[in-house]
C-alpha cells in the first residue's frame, strides 16, 4: 500500500511532533527508536494490499499503523490512558491541524451529502482494513453507524487491540475543537456491535446533549479499561 499525497503531507506535519513526544512513553534513545519506528511503519504499509476504489479512510489506517509501530518499541507497555494522551498530543499539538478543525464544517448540507455518498461507496469495500458505515441524515446533524473499522481490524490482527480505544478517544477531541458535538454509546473497539457516531451542530445542541456527550466519553474510557484489565 502506497502513501497518497494527503498521507505524505499528514506525516510531514506530524513527524516532528512524533519524535518530540516519544519520551512521554518512557523511550530514552529517541533518535534510534524514531528510526526503528519509521522503518516498521514503512514495512507494515508496504505489506498491505492497495486500497480499491470503494475503500475509505486510508489516512486513519496509517495512523493505526504508526501508533502500532510506536507501541512495539515501548517497554514496559504504556497504559491505554498513556497511549491516549500520547496520540492526542501528537495530533492536536499541530497548529495546522488545530486550525483546520476550527474551520472545518462537517454539518453543512453539502458535507452531509458527501458523507452519504461515501457511506454508500463503503458498502462495496473489500480491503481487509477499511471502514463500512451507513448515514442517517437529520437537520444540522447526522448519525454514522459503522459496522467495520479498519483501525480496529488492523490493530487487532497485530495483537494490539488495546490501542484502538486510544484512537477512538480522538473523536471527542476533534468535536471539542470544532463546530459540533460528538456522542457515541457503543464502539467496535470495546466489543459493541457497531460504532454509533452522532454529530450535532453546536448551534442547536441542548444542555442534556452536552451532558450526554461527557457521559458517553467517560463510559467509553471505563469500558476500555475493564475490557483490557486496566480498571
Amino acid at each position: 500500500m502506497k502513501e497518497n499525497p494527503i498521507i505524505k503531507l499528514n506525516w510531514l506535519i506530524l513527524r516532528p511532533h512524533l519524535k518530540k513526544s516519544l519520551p512521554t512513553l518512557g523511550i530514552r534513545d529517541v533518535d534510534a527508536t524514531y528510526k526503528q519506528i519509521l522503518a516498521t511503519y514503512k514495512a507494515e504499509l508496504a505489506s498491505l494490499p492497495e486500497y480499491g476504489p470503494n475503500d475509505i479512510l486510508p489516512l486513519i489506517l496509517t495512523h493505526a499503523i504508526m501508533l502500532g509501530a510506536v507501541y512495539q518499541y515501548c517497554q514496559p507497555k504504556p497504559s491505554i490512558q498513556a497511549m491516549t494522551d500520547f496520540y492526542q498530543e501528537l495530533v492536536m499539538g499541530s497548529k495546522l491541524i488545530s486550525w483546520g478543525l476550527r474551520h472545518r464544517k462537517p454539518l453543512t448540507q453539502s458535507a452531509i451529502r458527501k458523507q452519504i455518498r461515501q457511506a454508500k461507496k463503503s458498502q462495496k469495500a473489500n480491503h481487509p482494513f477499511t471502514w463500512q458505515y451507513q448515514v442517517e441524515p437529520g437537520r444540522r446533524r447526522f448519525l454514522a453507524t459503522f459496522s467495520r473499522c479498519g483501525a480496529c481490524a488492523y490493530l487487532t490482527s497485530r495483537g494490539m487491540p488495546e490501542l484502538v480505544p486510544a484512537m477512538c478517544a480522538l473523536d471527542y477531541e476533534f468535536a471539542k475543537a470544532g463546530h459540533y458535538l460528538f456522542l457515541r454509546k457503543q464502539s467496535l473497539a470495546t466489543h459493541g456491535p457497531v460504532c454509533d457516531c452522532l454529530y450535532i451542530d453546536k448551534k442547536v445542541v441542548t444542555t442534556d446533549q452536552m451532558d450526554q456527550a461527557s457521559r458517553d466519553e467517560r463510559a467509553e474510557v471505563r469500558r476500555a479499561r475493564i475490557l483490557f484489565g486496566q480498571e
